[in-house]
């Protein structure tokens, strides 16, 4: 009897190794893939793939990645939780959002979306976080990024080829007064700005690991390079957010790096209008034009920027509620008075109020907390770099969503936790082998 009861006890033990191993497979995989995203995103969205498909894989990617982590968890394969500086901001934000749909008795369908489009793409933080801190190693982190550069690059080639072969731009992304701009791209993102914003994340990211010391030749230009190539396809989007959030973020990364370098810095500011082509500088302070600013207060960005902050200087608790007024999930829903506000932050505080917008920032600034107690705590020349990279991307695409809600950008918003996530698993990979 004992004999069989000790079989059985070993068939199972076998088993249930043989499940966790598939399990972390499983998540190695989905940590390549979301790498990757933004090409598994084209593909999905454009080969003819069932609309439920096209639609939902990065949903069905992510609950896959949350049963995984769930059962290893359950199964005692899973280490505890493990408390992240953004895990307090990230419930009450959401806890709080909630509060403000039913306070203003937003319509069920429009407040579940709203939820949906502020919570969901945070959510990958978790994953990220808990999957490299189970799975991964620091090699296989590296790997991960490099897959997300690479992926940057892809993106990037196709959208200097579209400035190449001049693809037809839709008229409205143009201004009437800037007929000398032939063509925006978009590449396979979509939308100029968004892509943008995404060249702007992974720039001081490429740049910052292509500057580190000791760094061998062929791979200082391989880094190099995927600069260059982002930041050609960066000039050809004609998006000034992007370009101003791409410079606040190399100018933050310069200064991290050393000091010094802000005078570098500055000075390529000051020579940037002498030796950048007219349309480049036209573009860019056209903006700051009397006759751009007196049509954008009439019925453009400054216009809908004063109703949204109306709208929370009057409702300053709870706003109007999420969902209720501005971007993707009000215009998607036809609500009342729904307009692109182009800017995430005053759409935030009009929906959610001065305590939302001001939960909204303690997120953001969580984040770079951990980013500051990495650079404190890590030692390894690569995560040291790695996370500079991280913080000056992050902080590019927070500077460009005070002229467009990037995060509501699937790609964008879905690299930017993706990126959280790592910089949450990085310190934690590096001195578990000692490298910290």
């Amino acid at each position: 009897m004992n004999g069989k009861s000790t079989s059985y006890q070993l068939l199972n033990n076998e088993r249930g190794e043989q499940v966790r191993s598939l399990i972390f497979t499983g998540l190695s995989i989905l940590l390549i893939i979301v790498s990757l995203f933004s090409l598994f995103d084209f593909f999905f969205r454009n080969f003819g793939l069932p609309t439920p498909l096209a639609r939902g894989w990065n949903d069905a990617l992510m609950l896959a990645g949350f049963f995984m982590l769930v059962y290893l968890y359950k199964s005692r394969w899973l280490s505890a939780y493990h408390k992240t500086e953004t895990d307090m901001p990230y419930v009450v934000l959401m806890a709080f959002a909630a509060i403000t749909i039913i306070v203003n008795g937003i319509p069920p369908i429009v407040g579940i979306d709203g939820l949906r489009v502020l919570g969901q793409v945070v959510f990958w933080y978790l994953i990220v976080f808990y999957a490299l801190k189970n799975v991964g190693d620091s090699k296989f982190l590296q790997e991960l990024v490099t897959y997300m550069l690479i992926a940057a690059a892809i993106v990037a080639l196709y959208g200097v080829l579209q400035y190449i072969f001049a693809f037809e731009t839709p008229a409205n992304w143009i201004d009437r007064d800037m007929e000398n701009i032939r063509t925006r791209v978009f590449s396979t993102i979509g939308n100029p700005n968004a892509l943008g914003a995404y060249m702007a994340m992974f720039i001081p990211v490429s740049l910052s690991l292509g500057l580190r010391r000791k760094l061998s030749l062929k791979w200082r230009i391989v880094y190099l390079a995927i600069v260059l190539v982002m930041g050609l396809t960066l000039l050809f989007t004609f998006s000034r957010g992007a370009w101003i959030g791409c410079m606040a973020g190399v100018g933050l990364l310069m200064v991290m790096k050393d000091k010094r370098f802000i005078i570098l810095f500055m000075i390529l500011l000051v020579l940037m209008p002498v030796v950048l082509p007219d349309t480049i500088t036209s573009r860019l302070f056209h903006a700051f034009s009397p006759e751009y600013i007196e049509r954008s207060s009439e019925a453009g960005r400054l216009f809908y920027w004063r109703q949204a902050f109306v709208r929370m200087i009057d409702n300053p608790v709870f706003g109007t509620g999420l969902g209720s007024f501005g971007d993707t999930v009000a215009m998607r829903h036809d609500m009342p008075g729904a307009v692109w506000v182009d800017n995430h932050y005053l759409k935030t505080g009009a929906e959610m109020g001065i305590v939302g917008l001001g939960i909204f920032l303690w997120l953001m600034a969580s984040v770079f907390l951990k980013g500051y107690r990495n650079l404190k705590r890590l030692s390894d020349p690569y995560s040291k770099e790695l996370t500079r990279g991280i913080l000056a991307g992050l902080f590019a695409v927070l500077i460009q969503n005070g002229t467009a809600s990037i995060f509501e950008v699937l790609v964008v918003g879905t690299y930017f936790w993706i990126l959280v996530g790592v910089l949450h698993a990085l310190p934690l990979l590096y001195e578990r082998e000692g490298q910290a």
